[in-house]
């Protein structure tokens, strides 16, 4: 756990230390052409200048975990996570307690080009990434205006980078642009001290005082606090975030004089595009991706005979090297092959898989099972994808009041108040059988008709725990056992389904300010027949359901038989669900890739392999005030 000791009653949380940079500068005489390596020196003991004060890293024995530097940490360029250049083969600290790392550079053009601005000089500053567990405040009875000073005293250096634009050739974090201009409201920070990975513009800078002015020097640096206060928040939030683009996102946001708001949903619209480890992500060409055959890779799992896959083989090595991560069977990239199902396929029985093994097979004809169809999807949940260890969402709790004063009264407003939704890993999973002939003797077909299967039955089963996840035995909890959404009630028994129910549903949503965003409805076909037939009022024309694209009240509906119709209320055992709200607001989180193992054994007698695929998934709803449900319609 992380940790703070000392007792200022300003010391920082360490949570928010996870994505800290500092930058130095190596010598070329420690280049190596040869074995395509340079020492440098990434850490020492320099104080640099935080949001929070001074920082020092130890480099005393075990406060600097090599661990993850030592286990063959990438070398990125500017940080870019996407833009690895090399390796870490060995980092070390030395009695002059400064850290020291040797890095080898690939082989790919990237690499190769900034090898070569290396050793020509051109490309001359590292700089490595660290998190921050634990800090010792070495003057804690410092006074209110003097600058606290935190040792950490528990390190951890992730990566290490080579930067265009460092700190300083000492230490510091790292500088994109130079020191703002002096105004008279604020001095800007000594720049030797370091600075914070930002535009110190954007940190330092208040409205001057216009010349003549009679101003106002307690309010103008109030103004200054209260600036340095938002940008201090801003940049905790962006460092958190740092592997979504946080840092970009802060940095335009300060200067753009945002606040957490726009921040937050700046970050959210980063990690809803996200990329996953797609085929183009690990290098597969056009031709690649057209050659790889999961059936070939399945094979070659039941046999242990990857020689016969060696390109399946390449590409589960790739990702797995990108997610930093063991294949408990084999990766599969995830635009290739999305999920698993859970049918049964064979050459000799025609309805399990016979009918695709047929020279003259038209696929174009193909008539598809038909399957529930996917709800959550198309209302437009946001989908967080390619996601990397525990996610915590920011989320506003309360917003600010306002108050009025006399002219020399003071402020009694109160702030707003902010909470976080964690989303943790959930490994989801679904089967399917096939004989060991089919895989053999099938067509490209055959395998298309089997890849689709296996991607339509993870996404139904993600889709059914959207909407009815119970949050218990390892299942994440769906939007009708989210505690907090609004209800409307039938009667104790249930009943049905009236026109004025529609009415207190949405005005449930509209009396939280929720009303906003895609809002639109969902249930199911037995719910959408009762409402066909049923008028608004008795003796009033125009029945509740309405035809076209919007079909409730100028609302969206989807249908789907994932909406279940078995809920119970009071003696009543088949009730249905109608679900209203903004559907944005419904988050689904999907870490890393698909993992393969096939399982040559249980059917073995049959001649057959079960094929099990796992994906890591997890679902929240970010406001639970933006979602209303009715859970006692009787039809």
């Amino acid at each position: 756990m992380s940790k703070t000791t000392g007792t200022n009653s300003r010391a920082p949380d360490t949570a928010q230390m996870q994505q800290l940079q500092r930058s130095m500068s190596f010598e070329r005489q420690t280049v190596d052409a040869d074995k395509r390596t340079v020492e440098v020196a990434f850490s020492s003991e320099e104080p640099v200048q935080r949001w929070f004060g001074e920082e020092i890293l130890s480099h005393e024995p075990g406060a600097c975990d090599l661990s993850r530097l030592n286990g063959g940490a990438a070398v990125l360029f500017n940080h870019d996570w996407d833009d690895q250049i090399g390796v870490v083969e060995r980092a070390w600290v030395d009695a002059d307690k400064k850290g020291r790392a040797i890095v080898r550079f690939g082989n790919s053009a990237k690499a190769q080009e900034k090898f070569q601005d290396v050793q020509d000089g051109i490309l001359r500053h590292i700089s490595v990434g660290y998190q921050i567990r634990a800090l010792n405040c070495e003057n804690p009875d410092a006074k209110a205006d003097e600058e606290p000073r935190y040792r950490a005293t528990d390190w951890q250096p992730y990566e290490i980078s080579f930067v265009t634009v460092p700190a300083d050739t000492s230490v510091g974090v790292g500088r994109t642009l130079p020191e703002p201009p002096q105004t008279a409201s604020a001095q800007p920070e000594n720049p030797d001290k370091g600075n914070r990975n930002m535009n110190k513009e954007n940190e330092n800078t208040v409205p001057a005082v216009a010349a003549g002015a009679s101003a106002d020097t307690g309010a103008a640096e109030r103004g200054a606090q209260d600036e340095r206060k938002r940008v201090a928040e801003l940049l905790a939030i962006g460092r958190a975030y740092a592997a979504h683009g946080g840092m970009e996102a802060a940095e335009q946001v300060i200067k753009e004089g945002g606040d957490e708001a726009q921040l937050r949903a700046a970050i959210m619209e980063k990690m809803r595009t996200q990329p996953t480890a797609t085929a183009n992500d690990i290098g597969m060409s056009d031709s690649e991706q057209r050659e790889y055959s999961l059936l070939r890779a399945m094979n070659a799992a039941a046999t242990g005979k990857w020689d016969e896959a060696g390109l399946e083989r390449e590409v589960s090595e790739a990702i797995g090297k990108q997610q930093g991560r063991t294949a408990t069977g084999f990766f599969i990239p995830t635009d290739l092959l999305a999920a698993a199902g859970s049918r049964a396929y064979s050459k000799g029985t025609p309805a399990n898989g016979g009918y695709t093994v047929a020279n003259d097979l038209r696929p174009d004809l193909f008539i598809d099972l038909l399957r529930n169809r996917l709800a959550v999807a198309q209302l437009g949940a946001t989908v967080l994808d390619g996601l990397v260890g525990d996610i915590t969402i920011p989320k506003q709790l309360t917003g600010n009041s306002v108050s009025w004063v006399d002219e020399n009264g003071e402020d009694s407003g109160s702030n707003a108040t902010f909470g976080q939704i964690a989303l943790k890993p959930k490994t989801v999973t679904a089967n399917t059988e096939l004989s060991r002939r089919f895989m053999l003797q099938s067509s490209l077909s055959a395998e298309q008709f089997a890849r689709n299967e296996l991607i339509n039955a993870m996404m139904l089963g993600i889709d059914l725990a959207a909407i009815t996840g119970s949050g218990s035995n390892n299942q994440p909890t769906g939007i009708l056992n989210t505690t907090g959404i609004g209800a409307v009630a039938i009667g104790a028994n249930g009943g049905e389904l009236e026109w004025k129910h529609i009415v207190a549903l949405e005005t449930a949503i509209a009396a939280e300010n929720a009303d906003l965003g895609n809002l639109a409805y969902l249930t199911n076909t037995k719910v959408r027949g009762h409402l066909k037939t049923k008028l608004k009022a008795a003796n009033v024309p125009g029945y509740i359901w309405q035809d076209g694209d919007t079909p409730l009240n100028g609302y969206r509906c989807a249908v789907s038989n994932q909406v279940p119709s078995n809920l119970t209320k009071g003696t009543a055992n088949k009730c249905s669900p109608l679900l209203f709200g903004n559907w944005a607001d419904l988050l689904i989180a999907h870490w890393g890739v698909l993992d393969v193992i096939v399982d040559p054994y249980t059917q073995s007698k049959k001649g057959a392999l079960v094929i099990t695929v796992l994906q890591d998934v997890d679902i929240a709803v970010r406001h639970a005030e933006s979602f209303a449900a009715i859970k006692d319609v009787v039809v």
